[in-house]
């Protein structure tokens, strides 16, 4: 009776332990395909990298500014002038210089017009009077007999003219001329450019305000970098909110600090401390006004170093005919407009629109376009071997 039972009982230890065993054998096969299906993943992730290539340092002045019209002019109302009529121009308006842009009608001028034409009808009613009169006098004379005249014609002519009354008559017509053309005065444009009509009308707001449209960078520059610039000195200007690029020259240095807000602060002493730092006007010609507008913020970078920037071929985009790259700033990418020069073997010279550790996109099979977000740090460094500030660039993305 009892070992039928052993028997039974071996036989179900014996399924225990091949169960357990194939158990075994599936957790290391799930295991395996787990581990390497990770695998593949990550060498889809590594095959999937944005390559960048890190235009090498150069040392440059950076110049901070707004773009500002060469002219810009306000018209005050002058109520000495009058009351303000006939605006010929609207809001938006191009004109060129010498156009209409308003008048100006003097109510008290032709109240004084209206009195002064009063006067000269008076005046020409007396000549015209004196006039008939003295002619009755002439007949009279001619129809008298020669040995009965008691005057020569001589006196006659002196006693019997109106050569005062027409001299005064006269001036009043020139006091009169001058009066009209102080009633209305019309104001025109002194130079060309774009009408802007305040849409609130107060008497601290102009009538309009004339813009012209060509423009200027007006910056300021640390006085650590004061001495490094130059009069014709060639600048990159970059839009701050659009990355366009165009180019420029210095064209002024100021000798004297700006005062007020323009004063900033520069740490120059490390972390034991700080001290101020005063800043200098600088003015930038534009060689175009393509891309900006009035009040854009910019910034100019001026290259100190005969060096030229080229980066690979690949990098380089063209969208009809403009000719830009990818870069990665700050985590976002953004298009910059270049300029090329020659092709120097798988690399091109760039002659204009980009600056000392720009982070160009080389290859991109992720398909980032501008506005997109990137940790530079998560993508492959082309240049991996320059250095920043002594440091690998990839550690000081990773930083």
């Amino acid at each position: 009776m009892t070992r039928p039972k052993k028997k039974k009982r071996k036989l179900w230890i014996g399924l225990v332990i091949a169960l357990t065993a194939l158990a075994i054998v599936a957790i290391i096969v799930v295991k395996f395909m787990n581990v390497d299906s990770k695998t593949m993943e990550s060498q889809e992730i590594v095959g999937e990298q944005t390559e960048y290539y890190i235009v090498p340092s150069v040392e440059q002045v950076y110049i901070n500014g707004v773009i500002t019209p060469n002219q810009s002019e306000e018209f005050m109302a002058d109520n000495e002038k009058g009351e303000v009529q006939n605006l010929t121009v609207q809001n938006g308006d191009s004109v060129a210089k010498g156009d209409v842009l308003f008048e100006y009608f003097s109510q008290a001028t032709q109240d004084q017009v209206d009195e002064l034409v009063n006067q000269i009808n008076q005046q020409e009613t007396a000549r015209a009077n004196q006039a008939y009169k003295n002619q009755i006098e002439i007949n009279k004379f001619w129809q008298t007999p020669e040995e009965e005249r008691t005057m020569t014609a001589a006196e006659l002519d002196a006693n019997y003219n109106t050569w005062d009354m027409d001299a005064e008559i006269n001036a009043q017509y020139d006091a009169l001329e001058n009066l009209k053309a102080k009633t209305v005065e019309i104001v025109y444009a002194p130079f060309a450019g774009v009408v802007e009509i305040p849409s609130t009308k107060t008497a601290e707001t102009p009538v309009l305000r004339l813009v012209s449209q060509d423009f200027y960078l007006s910056g300021t520059v640390n006085e650590k970098d004061l001495e490094r610039l130059a009069i014709d000195q060639a600048a990159d200007i970059t839009v701050n909110s659009t990355g366009t690029v165009i180019t420029g020259k210095v064209a002024t240095i100021g000798q004297n600090p700006s005062t007020g807000d323009e004063t900033n602060s520069a740490d120059m002493m490390g972390s034991s401390g700080s001290t101020s730092m005063s800043t200098y006007p600088v003015r930038l010609t534009v060689d175009t006004t393509e891309g900006i507008k009035n009040g854009y913020h910019v910034q100019a970078s001026i290259n100190l170093e005969d060096q030229q920037i080229s980066i690979p071929k690949e990098a380089v985009q063209t969208d009809g005919d403009r000719t830009y790259v990818l870069a990665n700033e700050f985590g976002t990418i953004i298009e910059k407009d270049i300029k090329l020069g020659e092709e120097q073997g798988e690399e091109v010279v760039v002659t204009s629109g980009l600056s000392a550790e720009d982070y160009v996109v080389v290859t991109n099979p992720a398909g980032l376009t501008a506005g997109d977000q990137e940790d530079p740090g998560m993508g492959i460094i082309l240049n991996d071997d320059m250095a920043i500030d002594g440091q690998d660039v990839t550690e000081s993305v990773e930083k």
